[in-house]
């Protein structure tokens, strides 16, 4: 959870970054973020179409090494991801989906998403990014046949 929230705080669509890579046209569409999550490791997953890739990912690699969250950040996506689970609740093909993927990635439902997202810190949150090694990194750039 501590990784999905870093990579929508720090990438996601209403981010710094994000608005700057847009203005510089380094984008050609939205920047596409995941994470995976292993025993021993974490995997974090960038995809994006820019003319500029190898400066799209200069500039990921910078925004990593200089994370940075505020309080306020991390309270107004607590309001947000609360809204959206209370929003989508009122679908019944939402709440199947929610199901089958807590059974599938998880083998168990979580009772009350709503109170986990609230009880995150940002201490906590500073202890969970601290422990990544973002030195650790490999890249692929395809580009289209002529």
């Amino acid at each position: 959870m501590y990784y999905s929230i870093l990579l929508s705080l720090v990438f996601g669509v209403t981010s710094d970054f994000y608005e700057k890579m847009c203005n510089s046209n380094y984008l050609s569409y939205s920047l596409d973020t995941s994470h995976i999550n292993l025993d021993s490791f974490s995997l974090f997953i960038f995809n994006s179409a820019s003319k500029e890739p190898k400066k799209v990912i200069e500039e990921i690699k910078k925004e990593l090494k200089n994370i940075s969250i505020t309080e306020e950040e991390l309270n107004r996506y607590k309001k947000v991801v609360t809204t959206n689970i209370i929003a989508v609740f009122d679908s019944v093909e939402y709440i199947n989906d929610y199901i089958n993927y807590m059974k599938i990635y998880y083998n168990e439902l979580i009772p009350n998403h709503i109170d986990i997202i609230n009880k995150v810190s940002l201490n906590d949150f500073n202890k969970y990014i601290q422990k990544i090694d973002f030195s650790i990194s490999s890249e692929l750039i395809i580009f289209p046949q002529e």
